[in-house]
């Protein structure tokens, strides 16, 4: 749970295909007209689809992910989520993140977290692995600052704080969940701190002085 994403990806704004801009993050919801797989002339695998709405048509490819045609077919709708870069006078989608329509919103269509990779993870199943871990646990934390204490520094729970941070609604409440974050990092760095200076001060020994007589410097 407190393996936080160093950045999102703002997936969030969907758009029909003929609304599309160029070099912008966006989403579009659309059905597989056709796909198949090539090879390039310099042998890379080629994963193409034709995608089309009621606005339009669209190309997207994907290199070197064959297994894709097992998961793509024709008629089915699907969610794709990148930045278009036009191509012989039209946007074509290249390597986006894509979903199945009727599935969950992960990877597309809302703030994508992006995690530092992990060697034998891909992002999207370490995105998966995290979003399991926080529906899984995430309400199993316990608050341990005052109620006053957040109402005074204007601070959510720690339980939205978690699972805002990996999958924010919006903006506005990633930014809420990093206050609170940031907030506890810079009390328990001023606790440990106060626990540092109350050990050294009890392992200090003051020099006894006798009572009654002359003391001189």
């Amino acid at each position: 749970l407190l393996f936080f994403p160093f950045r999102y990806d703002d997936f969030s704004a969907m758009k029909p295909i003929a609304e599309l801009e160029p070099e912008v993050n966006q989403t579009v919801v659309a059905t597989i007209w056709e796909v198949e797989a090539r090879k390039t002339r310099t042998g890379r695998a080629l994963v193409t689809a034709m995608l089309a709405d009621d606005t339009g048509t669209i190309s997207v490819s994907w290199f070197n992910q064959e297994y894709l045609l097992k998961s793509l077919h024709q008629g089915d709708p699907i969610v794709i989520s990148g930045k278009p870069t036009p191509f012989n006078g039209r946007l074509t989608f290249n390597s986006p993140e894509w979903e199945p329509y009727d599935s969950e919103l992960l990877h597309t269509g809302r703030i994508v977290p992006v995690y530092r990779s992990t060697e034998g993870l891909y992002r999207r199943t370490l995105r998966r692995i995290m979003h399991d871990a926080v529906d899984r646990f995430a309400d199993l934390l316990e608050e341990y600052l005052p109620e006053q204490m957040r109402r005074e520094a204007q601070l959510v729970d720690i339980v939205t704080a978690i699972r805002q941070i990996h999958f924010p609604d919006s903006k506005i409440e990633a930014a809420k969940a990093r206050k609170r974050l940031a907030f506890d990092e810079f009390l328990m760095i001023q606790l440990g701190m106060l626990q540092r200076k109350r050990a050294w001060q009890q392992s200090q020994q003051g020099m006894a002085m006798p009572s009654g007589e002359e003391v001189t410097m």
